[in-house]
């Protein structure tokens, strides 16, 4: 028996009602449950391996216990369900991941972002209590918009992190904005634009430098 499936085999049998790992693994579907560390201190509960920053849920259909798990343990060995179909084949499995987790870190973005929208409107709801700084957030907003956020965040203590926001480029009046903003500030919006923009921006200012 491998040193994975040494490890697997205690880590999931106790938890199944098979006896044997093949037949336990079928027992076991991803929930939806998703963490990512931001670090890579965390351990797989099924093979043990560390050193993962991204780890999925999986749960146990007869006996529902969960476990803690990293990417590879899915792609190879869990079951991977999409609209009620088996997901066969690693490629496609770590391709659905991906999506998946795109799709949780998007979500976890808006939380962030709205979250700290209404500090802000709680703290000056004559600046940002219109309904507008929520549903533009998809889209995305100008540089002198995020500007804005940015330094009222740093007025008030709040954290604030671009990445969790987006500036629309689309709009050539924004990406003429971002040209005239300092550097100190294009460093402080810089994840906001789409990675393409960054390089551009990024020859731009150091030019500028």
């Amino acid at each position: 028996m491998t040193n994975w499936a040494e490890k697997a085999t205690a880590n999931i049998l106790h938890l199944s009602r098979a006896n044997n790992l093949a037949e336990a693994l079928r027992e076991w579907v991803t929930t939806g449950g998703y963490e990512d560390s931001h670090n890579i201190e965390e351990v797989c509960e099924l093979c043990e391996h560390e050193g993962l920053r991204y780890q999925y849920e999986i749960e146990n259909l007869t006996t529902r216990k969960t476990l803690w798990v990293g990417s590879t343990c899915i792609t190879k060995f869990i079951p991977l369900f999409e609209n009620g179909r088996e997901i066969i084949g690693e490629e496609a499995k770590a391709s659905l991941l991906r999506r998946r987790q795109t799709e949780y870190e998007n979500q976890s973005r808006e939380e962030r972002a709205f979250d700290l929208l209404s500090k802000l409107a709680k703290k000056h709801p004559d600046k940002f209590a219109q309904i507008s700084w929520r549903t533009t957030w998809k889209l995305g907003y100008s540089a002198k918009q995020l500007l804005m956020i940015s330094v009222y965040c740093k007025q008030n203590g709040f954290t604030f992190n671009s990445a969790d926001f987006r500036i629309n480029t689309r709009r050539g009046r924004v990406v003429d904005q971002v040209g005239d903003l300092e550097y100190w500030q294009y460093r402080r919006l810089r994840a906001a634009l789409p990675k393409s923009r960054r390089v551009n921006f990024d020859a731009y200012f150091q030019e500028l430098k």
